[in-house]
């Protein structure tokens, strides 16, 4: 089954429920005719019902020297660190880093001048992904440790004949995109406002963060913290880094999709609801967040505020 291109919104006829997006077909198999693997991009956002704001769920890269990584924990001075670790628990990591010395790194199999920036969600397909949307919902429960997971029959697919059911549906797709020849941006709106919340903190709540080793952990050692941002604070983080390190707060590959596909999901998103659902239109920042002007990541980024008073992941 394809799914209709965003063009084909319109506003009379039957062809005006949400637009899933993107000219292809999201169920291809990634298991036949032979196995192979995709990367996903995974924007997810939900809607404050008090006053009608948008808020953008972000994962950070594990910044530079702050893992312990998995391949140096095989080997035999690894083994020993990690017995001692247990025996000591992590009381005992200062005082275990000092004798072991291991060499730190950043986020897992992520290029080097990504670490410490924010990013969309996903990456490379799971070996387990069955077809292309399976494997931005896999990137997405890993990387933002969403627990429960969420399964594809929480998933509102429009235009698919599957019903929202009330209760059950976690996520809508709002729209999709393929970006090159391997690589799928998927847009989700989650249901339940609070819900969301639970999973993406606002970013500069203190008392409500999400991350750390669990965080490290759970996306084998890519993602340390999954915050949420309103449009506004999207532009003002990415402006107050450009201001003091001259380095992306978001990597450029997220931002760039985030100023021409999402931007563009979003506004034909927003048109439906105010044409369809009577609803006030979407604040969604628009007009800034395309102007941003965007560098080549060349450097990571090294984060020193409050998220980063802790010791090393190991993971």
């Amino acid at each position: 089954m394809t799914l209709p291109s965003l063009a084909r919104l319109r506003k009379g006829g039957r062809a005006t429920t949400t637009t899933t997006g993107g000219p292809f077909n999201a169920f291809e198999s990634l298991k036949s005719p032979a196995p192979r693997k995709v990367n996903t991009g995974v924007y997810i956002f939900a809607i404050d019902p008090a006053d009608n704001s948008v808020h953008w769920g972000f994962g950070r890269k594990v910044p530079p020297n702050r893992r312990v990584p998995r391949g140096w924990l095989k080997t035999p001075p690894g083994h020993a660190f990690l017995a001692a670790l247990k025996r000591g628990g992590r009381a005992a990591l200062p005082q275990l880093l000092a004798t072991y010395n291991p060499p730190l790194a950043g986020a897992a199999g992520t290029d080097e001048k990504y670490h410490g920036k924010w990013a969309s969600l996903g990456g490379g397909s799971d070996g387990a992904s069955r077809h292309i949307l399976d494997a931005a919902r896999i990137e997405l429960n890993d990387e933002a440790a969403i627990r429960p997971k969420l399964d594809m029959d929480e998933i509102f697919i429009p235009n698919t004949g599957r019903p929202f059911v009330k209760g059950k549906t976690r996520a809508t797709l709002v729209g999709s995109d393929r970006v090159s020849s391997s690589t799928y941006i998927f847009v989700f709106r989650w249901t339940e406002y609070q819900d969301f919340l639970d999973h993406f903190p606002p970013v500069e709540t203190k008392t409500l963060t999400r991350g750390g080793d669990f965080m490290a952990s759970a996306s084998h050692g890519e993602i340390d913290f999954a915050q949420s941002f309103t449009p506004t604070q999207v532009v003002d983080f990415w402006k107050q880094s450009q201001e003091s390190s001259q380095q992306n707060f978001f990597t450029s590959y997220t931002m760039v999709s985030f100023q021409t596909t999402v931007m563009n999901v979003m506004k034909t998103y927003s048109d439906f609801l105010v044409a369809r659902r009577r609803q006030p239109p979407l604040f969604v920042n628009e007009v800034p967040i395309r102007a941003i002007s965007v560098l080549p990541d060349t450097a990571p980024r090294r984060p020193n505020g409050w998220r980063d008073q802790f010791l090393p992941y190991v993971t």
